[in-house]
């Protein structure tokens, strides 16, 4: 074999090679409800009728159009979505995978008013398999001057930093272990993490 002949065929192999390298995963972005426009209740959750009757004077902070309660046991409940079932109640859960959806009779007027904006994401699954959902209360960070500094999701094992960056089909966000040697928070920014799912509220009118 000519050295000719031997330099096209390493380089046909090589150009089959790069044509066959996988694609960039895309981050599965999910609307969801955890109640239907007839009033049925998304699988795998169980009802729960709140003893105390609660308000909901504000919109969600982390949901678009749903809405943000409480009531004489629970201080904060976010989000909550209208029950199409019942005039004056509402369901509340945590986050998508919340087992427990709690059902509140609401005393006074029902307003979403100032809810989160739309397409905000509530709830995030990394690639790493970690589970977070967006803060519904006061957040703090390393510098107030940098919103890609400020502890904006909640987590159980990983700390994540500002919101995702969606500018391309993969989302990314800011992460770092948590280190409780170095509290409240670590000194610096560790890597970006993909995103693997990301849960959108879809609230009913």
């Amino acid at each position: 074999m000519t050295l000719k002949l031997a330099t096209l065929i390493f380089a046909g192999l090589a150009a089959m090679t790069f044509c066959a390298a996988p694609a960039q995963a895309r981050t599965d972005v999910v609307s969801y409800s955890p109640v239907s426009k007839d009033g049925a209740i998304a699988e795998g959750k169980t009802l729960i009728d709140l003893r105390y009757k609660g308000e909901c004077s504000t919109g969600s902070m982390v949901v678009h159009n749903a809405l943000r309660c409480s009531n004489a046991r629970f201080f904060r409940l976010d989000p909550c979505f209208r029950d199409p079932s019942r005039k004056a109640s509402v369901l509340c859960l945590y986050s998508p995978w919340d087992t427990r959806l709690r059902r509140l009779k609401v005393k006074g007027k029902i307003s979403s008013k100032y809810s989160a904006s739309p397409g905000t994401a509530w709830a995030i699954e990394l690639a790493t398999g970690d589970r977070c959902t967006l803060t519904t209360g006061g957040t703090r960070g390393f510098d107030d001057a940098k919103p890609e500094r400020i502890a904006a999701y909640n987590c159980t094992s990983i700390l994540l930093w500002g919101l995702p960056d969606r500018s391309a089909s993969d989302w990314t966000i800011w992460a770092s272990e948590r280190d409780f040697t170095d509290l409240p928070y670590p000194s610096r920014l560790e890597h970006k993490v993909n995103v693997k799912t990301a849960w959108v509220g879809a609230a009913l009118r």
